[in-house]
């Protein structure tokens, strides 16, 4: 399924939701394959953010390792960390 396809679909399964559907049901109408947690988490976002919502992420995915070597070749390191918290994966200038 393309991205339009599936962003689609997402606005179908919104709407039965929104018309009173279980997300289970929303979700097969509509033909994709979503969690029950992704199907509420959707639904929020379009009450609060309206068609927005709706709208692709970039679906990049990387490494962690390959993360650390762009931060380490322009200078970046993890913050100090703070008296008893941890502040792992948040960088510094």
């Amino acid at each position: 399924m393309e991205a339009e396809q599936r962003r689609a679909a997402k606005e179908q399964m919104i709407a039965l939701m929104q018309a009173g559907h279980r997300w289970q049901e929303a979700a097969a109408q509509a033909g994709i394959q979503v969690s029950r947690s992704t199907a509420y988490r959707l639904l929020r976002q379009v009450r609060t953010r309206g068609k927005v919502a709706f709208q692709e992420r970039f679906s990049i995915q990387i490494s962690i390792g390959y993360l650390n070597q762009v931060r380490a070749r322009l200078g970046l390191a993890r913050r100090i960390q703070e008296a008893g918290k941890k502040t792992r994966g948040i960088l510094t200038d």
